[in-house]
């Protein structure tokens, strides 16, 4: 299995490939409430090089993004432009959402959402959607959670639901942990 870094388009020949190690799903994922830890890892057999294209992305190590002051989550993707809408010819697209209370997501989408969940939402007008899950949620620079799921794409009143990585973040660093020792192990 290969990843590719860096890409602008779903076939971008000047994206650098890189051979997978291994991969990580979370045992938890999908067991008492859907889409529950959903988060997966993947690890690279060789240390990504970083460029204009391929930037580092820094783990949030706090709460203070989860506010509904906040509107400025920046999220990509290469998914459905709308719901049983064809895939982005054009590139990588991006767009800004705003945070919603975990409570009244909830409330909308009649669903009991997880500590590890949050909501964004914008206006019905914008959105991620199908094919844009596992994509990054960044807040001023930070990583704060994944694309996972929600109910069509853009519906007025439907905030989408993301994967919380501060929530997810032991569970991550002993993953690295792990995996760390295991390759260390592999090389002697």
């Amino acid at each position: 299995m290969r990843v590719q870094i860096g890409s602008k388009y779903i076939y971008d020949f000047s994206a650098k490939q890189y051979e997978v190690f291994s991969f990580v799903v979370h045992k938890n994922y999908n067991k008492k409430i859907p889409f529950e830890n959903d988060i997966g890892l993947i690890f690279l057999k060789e240390p990504m090089a970083f460029s204009d294209a391929a930037k580092k992305a820094i783990l949030v190590d706090h709460d203070r993004w989860m506010s509904p002051k906040e509107k400025h989550f920046i999220v990509t993707g290469w998914g459905w432009q709308k719901y049983n809408g064809p895939l982005s010819e054009m590139s990588l697209m991006m767009t800004s959402l705003a945070y919603v209370p975990v409570k009244k997501c909830g409330r909308l989408h009649n669903i009991t959402l997880s500590q590890d969940m949050f909501c964004l939402y914008g206006d019905g007008k914008r959105d991620t959607c199908r094919g844009d899950s596992g994509g990054g949620v960044l807040w001023h620079g930070r990583l704060v959670g994944l694309t996972s799921h929600g109910d069509g794409c853009a519906k007025e009143g439907k905030p989408s639901v993301y994967t919380n990585l501060y929530v997810q973040r032991s569970w991550i660093i002993k993953q690295v942990g792990k995996f760390i020792k295991r390759y260390c192990k592999s090389q002697i």
